[in-house]
């Protein structure tokens, strides 16, 4: 995960095969020391690196928030503090698949797996 553009020259050097970027937004999950990178940087970074790197943001994405991100050209979220009770699952996930490539039968087979219990799952975007 990088925070800041040194953060992401110095992963460049290692050729990794995607590039996190966060906190986008305030988080509750964990203390983060960098300041959270907002949806404009993060459309100026994805703008210069999406053709180089899968990209993925994480840090205050809710169902609310995720459509702006959107915007920026990003190609996946993480999400923890979104799903982390089964309350916010049951709240935020339905919105979430109408914007992103999981569909209700897959959200079905999630639950049926207990797969969301790691408090996270992988979205991408359609």
């Amino acid at each position: 995960s990088t925070h800041n553009l040194y953060e992401i020259c110095f992963a460049h050097q290692f050729s990794p095969s995607y590039i996190a970027i966060g906190p986008i937004f305030n988080t509750q999950t964990k203390i983060v020391e960098a300041r959270p990178v907002g949806v404009q940087q993060l459309g100026q970074w994805s703008h210069l690196l999406k053709e180089h790197y899968s990209l993925t943001c994480i840090g205050g994405i809710t169902s609310i928030n995720s459509k702006d991100i959107k915007t920026t050209g990003i190609s996946s979220i993480a999400l923890i503090s979104a799903l982390a009770t089964r309350q916010s699952i049951e709240n935020q996930l339905p919105t979430l698949t109408d914007q992103f490539l999981i569909t209700p039968a897959q959200q079905r087979q999630l639950f049926k797996q207990q797969a969301i219990k790691a408090s996270w799952i992988p979205i991408a975007y359609n």
